[in-house]
């Protein structure tokens, strides 16, 4: 009986852990040394802030703070870092809701590219200030 009872509350806590929202185990995000800093456009309008934890994405006066956007409901933030580039990937209701690619062009140039559903919305050139 008793073997059957734990049966049971393991059976319970796996279906409760299946059916959370995994967008609470998000812990951080890692943005590569090479990439810390704030970078924009040449007027200006748009920037990148990058920290040790953090991405914040502006253009005019709309600001996009990756870390705090897990925190909506059924949004989901992944990175991606190398050597060379930098990839945010942001997915809501598990559909594709942006993919933000930062391509280091040189030390004080990044190429930026947005693109949703493998299809780009813009891109950009920004450099380091």
């Amino acid at each position: 009986m008793k073997i059957s009872l734990a049966i049971a509350v393991i059976l319970v806590l796996a279906m409760a852990i299946v059916g959370c929202d995994f967008v609470d185990l998000f812990t951080s995000l890692s943005p590569p040394e090479w990439i810390m800093g704030t970078w924009s456009d040449d007027i200006g309008v748009m920037s990148w802030t990058f920290t040790s934890d953090n991405a914040t994405y502006s253009i005019g006066y709309l600001t996009l703070d990756f870390k705090e956007m897990h925190k909506s409901r059924g949004v989901s933030v992944a990175d991606k870092p190398t050597n060379t580039s930098y990839m945010l990937m942001v997915t809501e209701n598990r559909q594709d809701a942006g993919t933000y690619a930062l391509e280091k062009a040189s030390e004080m140039t990044l190429n930026f590219k947005l693109s949703i559903s493998g299809v780009t919305m813009f891109q950009h050139i920004l450099q380091k200030k």
